[in-house]
């Protein structure tokens, strides 16, 4: 009887604690309450922030009030995990999902289209809705692996809005780098998680090649946030040290060297995972890099000498932190396969052995 009993409370996978099955469910129960009071604060909140845009200036505080309270509401909701066991779909988003991405959708149209607030102040806001698309589809991508249920429906495909929010930061960011550098700046820092994450999910080459790019702007955007005097005197006071007055270009080559040494040591975590062909491809990547700084030294001796012993340092110690781990700098595959030592103790195949 105690047996039927249990069998039958594990029917409903809700009811009994005993049921292995239904603790998921009796968990996501438990977490619907907050669930739901953190979605109608959400939803109503963007709702109200459409009242008082006759006060000048309130448009531009409403539509980073509902975006940046947006994100921080759904970063800090932490049901995701169990969500989808409970409610498994065939679409990519959620109702909630939906409703929230179509209320942002009207802020930021009416603050540009009606409000007629500058479209450069904005770059920030696009960024942070891109960036909470990119989030929302990694946590959709990740619940399928931790799902404990057989797959009865479709996979969805999540890709889509994470493509969705890449471009939607691509695009905050052109809108700000003109004349909003710290926007831009903060932009940038949102897109090296962004491909930063898909290059530890997918190793992809394209994606390291983007991360790099990502990271190269964003160095020189930090550059930006000085105000152009110090700027100004800071490369007066390096083209007289160095004789580049007629060429004050050719100083990136000791700007960007920072930059270059930065990429040597992701080279050398990523060979520590080991990833060897992602290393070997920021090897390549820095080796080009280092060139084009080469060239640029060569329009002065005191920027050719500096860069040649700083790039030769750099490049001895990250062979000697690979010659450490039994490891090369820039490894050749075919090279390493012919370099396998050959057992010599036996020339000829043994038989199998026979089984009883």
């Amino acid at each position: 009887m105690e047996k039927r009993a249990r069998s039958r409370n594990c029917g409903d996978r809700h009811a009994h604690p005993d049921c292995p099955h239904g603790l998921p469910f009796q968990a996501n129960r438990q977490n619907e309450p907050r669930q739901s009071r953190l979605t109608l604060i959400n939803h109503l909140g963007l709702s109200y922030l459409h009242w008082g845009w006759s006060i000048p200036g309130f448009a531009l505080i409403a539509v980073y009030m509902g975006v940046i309270a947006t994100v921080i509401i759904n970063l800090t909701q932490r049901h995701r995990e169990t969500a989808s066991l409970e409610r498994p779909s065939r679409f990519p988003f959620s109702l909630n999902r939906a409703l929230i991405v179509y209320a942002l959708a009207i802020l930021l149209i009416r603050a540009i289209f009606i409000a007629g607030v500058e479209i450069e102040r904005l770059g920030l806001a696009v960024g942070l809705c891109g960036f909470l698309l990119a989030w929302l589809a990694r946590q959709d991508a990740v619940q399928p692996e931790r799902s404990p249920l057989p797959p009865s429906l479709p996979p969805s495909q999540p890709a889509n809005w994470e493509t969705v929010g890449g471009i939607l930061l691509g695009l905050g960011w052109l809108m700000s780098v003109g004349s909003i550098p710290w926007q831009a700046l903060s932009v940038s820092g949102l897109g090296l998680w962004f491909f930063g994450d898909r290059l530890l999910r997918f190793r992809r080459r394209r994606d390291l090649v983007i991360l790099f790019l990502t990271g190269l702007q964003t160095y020189w955007l930090t550059g930006r946030l000085l105000s152009q005097a110090v700027q100004q005197q800071v490369i007066t006071v390096a083209t007289q040290l160095t004789g580049t007055e007629s060429i004050p270009g050719s100083l990136l080559c000791l700007t960007l060297f920072p930059y270059l040494v930065l990429t040597v040591a992701a080279a050398d975590w990523l060979d520590r995972r080991p990833q060897r062909k992602l290393a070997a491809c920021t090897d390549q990547i820095a080796l080009i890099f280092a060139t084009v700084l080469l060239l640029l030294s060569l329009f002065s001796p005191v920027l050719r000498t500096l860069t040649l012993a700083l790039s030769t340092g750099t490049l001895a110690i990250a062979n000697h932190q690979r010659w450490l781990r039994g490891s090369t700098f820039l490894p050749c595959t075919q090279t390493t396969r012919t370099n396998q030592p050959i057992p010599l103790s036996s020339t000829t195949p043994q038989p199998p052995l026979s089984t009883p």
